[in-house]
């Protein structure tokens, strides 16, 4: 709550005037968002790292799918997580008095945004297995995401563009740019077929890494050792 009001005192302070309307709706969205990613990525990987520090990770692989253990502490986090924004947000906008609007549409690229970094956060619980220490490496994956989706994307060329179509997360941010920024006529592709793949492309290959982590970690006989 602290950072959020923050955010918009220090938009306040460097502009001169409140921000309402769009810049205030993608603020909103944006934070929400990246709130959102970071706490499934991360919940994802330090909840293994937790498992093989108490030695109760073994027990996992006995009694259940460690992948569908995985997957549902992914999605409960995203609900919980969901709840706790979305009470923080309702309060500092009363207490500060302004509204925003949202566009329905955004629901597509965030849904899309969302499950692509369950696949992000199979990758991170891949890693995790193997390595079992991943503290400094979630504080690099964060800066790296970053530095990824602030890349101006729209504004370069063709190939940047092409590129920019597999990039985690990319076509999602885009396009929810496009929505926050007023009314905007979003093509069928940015709205659903670009996000789309770009999840499916994400969800897939963090889940085939996952595996692939897993079966070296059982051929060697390593699930719960440092």
């Amino acid at each position: 709550m602290a950072i959020f009001y923050g955010m918009i005192g220090g938009s306040y302070l460097a502009s001169g005037s409140p921000i309402l309307g769009s810049n205030l709706n993608a603020l909103v969205v944006g934070y929400s968002l990246w709130i959102l990613i970071q706490r499934t990525i991360d919940e994802m990987g330090l909840s293994i790292s937790q498992e093989a520090n108490n030695g109760t990770l073994e027990q996992i692989y006995i009694s259940n799918s460690i992948s569908k253990v995985l997957f549902a502490r992914g999605v409960v986090n995203m609900i919980f997580s969901s709840i706790f924004i979305l009470v923080t947000v309702a309060v500092i906008l009363f207490f500060t008095g302004h509204q925003i609007v949202l566009d329905p549409r955004e629901i597509i690229p965030i849904a899309c945004a969302l499950f692509a970094s369950l696949g992000l956060g199979y990758a991170v619980a891949g890693i995790t297995i193997y390595a079992k220490r991943i503290d400094n490496l979630l504080q690099i994956i964060q800066y790296l995401f970053l530095a990824l989706l602030l890349i101006p994307y729209d504004n370069a060329g063709i190939y940047l563009r092409i590129v920019s179509y597999f990039v985690p997360l990319a076509p999602m941010v885009s396009v929810l740019k496009q929505l926050t920024n007023g009314p905007a006529m979003v093509s069928y592709n940015d709205l659903l077929v670009l996000p789309l793949i770009n999840a499916l492309f994400w969800f897939v290959l963090g889940y085939l890494a996952f595996n692939f982590c897993n079966i070296q970690v059982q051929k060697r006989g390593t699930i719960g050792h440092y």
